[in-house]
Formats: structure tokens, sequence, C-alpha cells
């Protein structure tokens, strides 16, 4: 094995008009955070389908939402996951590579 800092993924994310994907990435993730980085607004975190209202979860300025752990090659996908709140504001996700 390598050394394991090279398993982690990650990047700031700037949401768009409507849902706004949170990365290309395809890579699995055993464990990931998505961190609010600015604004006081409420972040939702879902689908494709976030803009119809439908969304798994939500987070504040400064608040984070952990998901996993999953086992090994069975966790969330980043191109998978949708973010949506006030345009221009930013959310910082990180992951480790299920």
């Amino acid at each position: 094995m390598g050394d394991p800092t090279s398993y982690l993924f990650g990047h700031p994310t700037t949401l768009g008009v409507g849902a706004t994907r949170l990365s290309d990435i395809e890579t699995p993730m055993c464990m990931l955070t998505i961190r609010s980085r600015h604004g006081s607004g409420e972040i939702r975190i879902g689908g494709p389908d976030l803009s119809g209202g439908r969304y798994v979860s939500f987070i504040m300025a400064g608040e984070a939402k952990h998901f996993g752990p999953y086992h090994e090659g069975r966790g969330l996908r980043p191109c998978d996951i949708y973010v949506i709140g006030q345009a221009g504001e930013q959310v910082v996700w990180d992951g480790l590579a299920a």
C-alpha cells in the first residue's frame, strides 16, 4: 500500500444557481465530510433532484455534515452528491477513498 494521504480527496465547491454537483470525482468515498465555508444561509445536500426540494440533509454556516464510514468499495461518490444554497457561497468537502 502507498502513503495513506494519497487516498484523500477534496476541494472547495462554489454554489451556482440551482443544484450544484459537489465534484466530478467518481471514486467512492468510505468517509465524506461537507463543510459550510461562507454565508449564513442553509445549504441543502441531496441528489440531482435537489432543486425540486428533495434533500437528505442540510448545514448552516460553520457547520459540517459527515457521511460514513462505509465498507470498502461501497461509499458515496462525490459526483452523485448535489448542494444548493445561495449562489456564490462555498462548501468544502473532503473524503477518504474507499
